[in-house]
């Protein structure tokens, strides 16, 4: 009887150690500071409307971060791929394109 008694106690434990949630874990809640850029930026010769741009350039800590948009790296002679296999590949290329504003 005690080990029927034994049984049923630890497949109801188990059962509730699976029902009964872990604790919360919570992220720390970090602010970061980004800008956009407050100088004139050119690609290519191209004027770039920071303020329109849909994917604008940031900066962060006087580092300019650039999109890696398809058009914008293209116009850069730019060619960016990426693959679960390989990760994110980006290399000089042939590759041109017209710029475009992404307004």
């Amino acid at each position: 009887m005690r080990k029927k008694l034994f049984g049923y106690s630890v497949v109801f434990s188990l059962c509730m150690s699976l029902v009964m949630p872990a604790g919360s874990a919570l992220a720390a809640d970090v602010s970061v500071r980004v800008t956009l850029p407050n100088f004139e930026v050119n690609l290519n010769g191209h004027k770039v409307e920071n303020q329109f741009r849909e994917y604008p350039l940031l900066v962060y800590r006087d580092i300019t971060y650039f999109p890696m948009t398809w058009y914008d790296t293209r116009l850069l002679g730019l060619e960016a791929n990426w693959s679960p296999d390989e990760g994110l590949n980006i290399k000089q290329n042939q590759v041109t394109s017209s710029y475009v504003p992404y307004h």
